[in-house]
């Protein structure tokens, strides 16, 4: 196994790095457009775009959280990674991470979790996203 060099690092982003972060950010605007599209579904629930991060505010449950995106390296390959946090006790406390490789493909809680969804080919991909959110708040107990 070969260890990571400078301009190994250099060559990865420039190669992957505009295209994994487009796609990323894409994600993020793809729920947000979705979400608000659908007029019946956001009234109790609010999710907008605020300097290219996704902010949802559930008020009847006191919920709020807000994403953080960013480029990572994963055994070697680079990966988007969305982090949400929520404000509790004065401090963000990072409960749900979503994670986009190469391909394109989705996964929940790690890497190289399964199933992944293939955010190019599969149906209500914007569902799986918010679905796996409301999931990982509940088992965290912030709803």
């Amino acid at each position: 196994m070969s260890s990571l060099t400078f301009i190994g690092l250099s060559q990865l982003l420039s190669k992957k790095g505009e295209l994994l972060q487009q796609n990323t950010h894409g994600l993020l605007d793809r729920v947000n457009t979705a979400w608000n599209n659908k007029r019946d579904l956001n009234k109790q629930i609010s999710i907008q775009l605020k300097d290219g991060e996704l902010e949802v505010l559930i008020p009847q449950l006191r919920f709020k959280c807000f994403t953080e995106s960013k480029l990572s390296l994963h055994e070697g390959s680079l990966i988007g990674v969305i982090t949400f946090y929520t404000p509790r006790d004065g401090k963000n406390q990072e409960f749900h991470k979503v994670f986009l490789d190469w391909d394109n493909c989705m996964h929940f809680g790690a890497p190289d979790s399964t199933p992944s969804i293939d955010t190019d080919y599969a149906e209500n991909v914007e569902y799986h996203f918010m679905n796996a959110l409301i999931e990982s708040a509940s088992r965290n107990y912030l709803i």
